[in-house]
């Protein structure tokens, strides 16, 4: 899911930056749209990750975490 969503953030970010000189145009527009949706999900991704992680903690290895 996050590789598919990169390569769309690439592909959008060239072409607004291709059209950097029209503020106007709305691929600008477009762009952050899709760069903030990726960065919810890469921010859910490390939630998911940590609190994944977490879970498998025993008393031994909770030093580990801190």
């Amino acid at each position: 899911m996050l590789t598919t969503k990169s390569a769309k953030v690439h592909r959008i970010t060239c072409r607004a930056y291709k059209r950097r000189t029209d503020p106007g145009d709305p691929v600008h527009n477009e762009h952050g749209a899709v760069r903030k949706v990726y960065a919810i999900l890469i921010e859910n991704a490390k939630r998911e990750h940590w609190e994944g992680f977490l879970a498998l903690l025993d008393k031994k290895s909770v030093w580990v975490a801190h």
